[in-house]
């Protein structure tokens, strides 16, 4: 499950396969990544390998810093590739969002 807080500063992933939560501020996104706009090179050999090739097209890459300071790369699987689109499209507002917020501040 992917949240984001009220304010659009910040996003919980909670991993329903082992429990695990992941926190990140939006500003801490440094880079995302998807199979047909940066190819399989962005991605590693065991990530690709363990996916069908519809499950690829389906594959998100997000490259962040935790709330902690932990350098961290997250994969999500998305069930559509519309899907997919949704999440990249939002990734992008919230990422302009916390950019233009954190200007303002400054």
């Amino acid at each position: 499950t992917i949240s984001v807080t009220k304010d659009f500063s910040r996003v919980t992933i909670n991993k329903a396969w082992d429990g695990s939560v992941t926190e990140f501020l939006v500003a801490g996104i440094t880079d995302v990544y998807h199979v047909d706009g940066d190819g399989n090179s962005a991605f590693p050999t065991r990530v690709l390998s363990a996916l069908t090739k519809q499950d690829l097209q389906n594959l998100v890459r997000i490259d962040l810093v935790t709330i902690d300071g932990t350098v961290q790369t997250i994969y999500l699987l998305e069930e559509t590739s519309a899907a997919r689109d949704t999440l990249l499209g939002c990734l992008r507002v919230l990422n302009t969002h916390a950019t233009g917020a954190k200007k303002q501040s400054q």
